[in-house]
Formats: structure tokens, sequence, C-alpha cells
């Protein structure tokens, strides 16, 4: 259960009632909001600002804001199955150590969960309800608090074959594992003890063809080169077209990519050429972190095959 204004939410695995105050001394009323729209695990559910946000017990994720309500996800089929290459699943048999936490600075709804084939959480999915885009990750956290006291959310990694290392603890073994405190959104490299490792990500499009009258994707298109418009780099990004010819075909970067783009980089020559192309752009180095505008690049139709 969660409480929200004027009523506190109960979850089964399959239904979402409401549990709402009536009268003196201790008379509430129960009600039905919704069938097959349970919770996928105790944990799974936060409530920010009278909205309710939980992940669904058959798949998808809902919010009550005085009605349940399905949230389009774009990535939906890679959370919960493994229809598509790539899709890591959810491995329900471990959902009771699935959580939910607000994260203030952004306007993001984060769960915690175990992929298919792990008793551990080791995935993120992140909501943006503020701009309705989802985001995905890898990462492992047992615990989660936002922002209140502390300028940062802190989260905690566990690691069940670590030593623990503070406080000094004299004749410790790492029988009972040890966990790892760590402050969130600072800096762009996760900082662990003395070790500094990059913080990988990626976007990516979704394929763009070139449109006729009459049709869609029966042309080849060519991208001679395209102009870089970071609103911010520091460092370098990393810049992949990649391309396919056929819909059932596997994508692969352009011939020239992956393009390495730095703060003075005014142009790429590319040579790609496809029926369907997308673009990512990744950092993969440490003291790497940027903001991309809009793509801008050099087209042309370059027939049917």
């Amino acid at each position: 259960g969660v409480r929200t204004k004027g009523q506190i939410l109960l979850f089964s695995d399959t239904t979402v009632f409401s549990m709402t105050f009536v009268g003196p001394p201790d008379i509430f009323q129960f009600q039905s909001l919704a069938e097959n729209a349970g919770i996928v695990g105790p944990h799974a559910c936060v409530e920010h600002n009278g909205v309710v946000y939980w992940m669904g017990q058959a798949g998808g994720f809902y919010l009550f804001d005085g009605t349940v309500k399905k949230i389009a996800c774009s990535v939906e089929d890679f959370v919960f199955t493994t229809i598509d290459d790539g899709d890591l699943g959810l491995n329900f048999d471990a959902a009771d150590v699935i959580f939910a936490g607000y994260n203030s600075l952004f306007g993001e709804i984060n769960w915690f969960y175990p992929k298919a084939g792990s008793n551990q959480i080791d995935r993120v999915v992140t909501y943006n309800y503020l701009e309705g885009v989802w985001t995905i990750g890898s990462l492992a956290r047992t615990t989660y608090y936002d922002k209140t006291i502390f300028d940062n959310p802190y989260a905690s990694a566990f690691d069940s074959s670590a030593v623990p290392t503070f406080p000094t603890i004299q004749g410790v073994t790492n029988i009972n594992g040890a966990t790892t405190l760590y402050a969130h959104e600072k800096g762009n490299n996760q900082v662990n003890n003395s070790a500094t490792t990059a913080i990988v990500g990626s976007i990516q499009s979704g394929d763009f063809e070139v449109q006729t009258q009459d049709s869609t994707g029966e042309f080849f298109i060519k991208v001679r080169r395209f102009v870089p418009d970071f609103r911010a780099l520091t460092g370098n990004a990393q810049v992949t077209i990649n391309l396919k010819d056929f819909p059932s075909d596997t994508e692969a970067s352009s011939s020239l990519g992956p393009f390495t783009v730095s703060p003075t980089t005014q142009k790429v020559d590319t040579r790609a050429r496809a029926r369907a192309a997308n673009l990512k752009i990744e950092n993969t180095t440490t003291n790497e972190t940027w903001r991309y505008g809009t793509f801008k690049a050099d087209t042309q139709i370059d027939g049917r095959r």
C-alpha cells in the first residue's frame, strides 16, 4: 500500500483498491479501482504530489491521479520480455526485490529490477513524467532515497563478496558482503574509493527513410555529411550512423564510422547509404558530457538498389 491524497491505495498482484476513512472511530471504506492492474512487487510503487506510479504484475506501468491509467511506455518490451534481440526481460521470480524511487531533481521515477537470469537488482528503467520520456540502464542499487536533507539523492549497492572497509572493523571477512553508498547526480564519472570510471551513456533515434509521394522506404538514402549541433560538449562524443537495407537486416555502422566529435568539429563526412538509417550518440570515457540539439545532415535520394 501507499498513501496519497485523501486515501490509501492498496495493491494485490491483480487489483488496485482504495481505502478511505469515512468516520470515527476506525471506519474505512474499500473500493476496487481497477482489475488486471496489480503490482509486480510490494515496493514497486512511489507517490509524488498526489500521483501514484507503479510497475504492473502483468507488464506495463501505471499511475493513479484519481483514476487508474496505463502509462504509454516505449521500452515496455525491453523491460518485460525477451521478444526482440537485446531485450533483457525481467526476472519475475525475483520480483519481490523490485523497488521504485523518486528523483525530484529531474522529475523522474526510477524502477530498480533484476533482469532475466539474475536474482539481484542490476537494471533500472526511468520515466521522466515531465517530458514523457523513458530511459533504461544497467545499475545495481539496493536502496534509493531522494534528496531531502542532502543536496543529492543517495543509493546503495550491495556486493556479496566484498569486505567492509569503513569504519575499521577488526576481524571482518567477506562472509556477509558489503554495501557501498553512492551520491547520485554528482559529477560526470563514477568514483568508488580511489577508482574513477566512466558513466557510459547513449541515445539512439528511430530509423529515418526517404519519403516520396507514393512510398516510404523504397529508395536508398545517401548521407554525405552531417553538422554536429551540440548545445554543450565537454570532451568528445562518439556518433554512429547505423544502416540497414531491409527491415529484417541487422543494422551496422557506416563504413567510416563511428565518428569522434570534439568541441571544434565543424562537419563530418560520412559516406553512408542505405534504405534506413538511425543516429546514435554516446560518451565512452571519463569527463565527457554533452547536450545535443538538432541533427543536421546533407542527404539525397540514391536509387532503389
